[in-house]
C-alpha cells in the first residue's frame, strides 16, 4: 500500500487461479488526538486507492452516526462519518454487517467490491 494510514494490515490471497483477492484490516481509534483528523482523509485514500480490485476489508471504523442497515446517515452523523460513507458509496463497495456491533450502532464493518465475497456474517457478541 502506497497509503500510511497507521492501523493497517493487508495480505493478497490468488484465488480462481490466477486472480488476486486482497485482505484488509484497520482499527480507526474515535480519539483524534491520537493519530489527528488527517487520519480520516488517509483512511477514505486508501480505500479509494484499493477499490479498483478485488478487496475484503474490515476492522473497527468507529463512524458513529451512519444506519448501515439502511444505508443512510443519521442526523446525528459528523462530518467525518458522512465523508466515509460517500466514500464507500462512490467505490461501490459492499458493506457485509448487518447488525448492530454496540448497542447503538455498527462500528465493527466488513466492505467489499464484491457482495458474493462474504456471506453468512454473524455478530457473536462482545469481547
Amino acid at each position: 500500500m502506497e497509503n500510511d494510514f497507521p492501523e493497517q494490515v493487508w495480505c493478497k490471497l490468488k484465488y480462481k487461479g490466477h486472480r488476486e483477492l486482497l485482505i484488509g484490516v484497520c482499527y480507526r481509534t474515535p480519539t483524534n488526538n491520537v493519530y489527528g483528523y488527517g487520519a480520516h482523509k488517509q483512511l477514505r485514500d486508501m480505500i479509494e486507492e484499493v477499490s479498483n480490485r478485488d478487496f475484503i476489508f474490515m476492522g473497527d471504523f468507529n463512524y458513529a452516526g451512519i444506519d448501515w442497515i439502511n444505508n443512510c446517515r443519521d442526523s446525528c452523523a459528523s462530518i467525518e462519518s458522512r465523508l466515509f460513507l460517500d466514500t464507500v458509496e462512490k467505490c461501490f463497495l459492499t458493506q457485509n454487517v448487518k447488525c448492530l456491533t454496540t448497542d447503538k450502532s455498527v462500528l465493527d464493518l466488513i466492505t467489499s467490491t464484491d457482495p458474493d465475497l462474504v456471506c453468512n456474517v454473524q455478530v457473536l457478541g462482545k469481547f
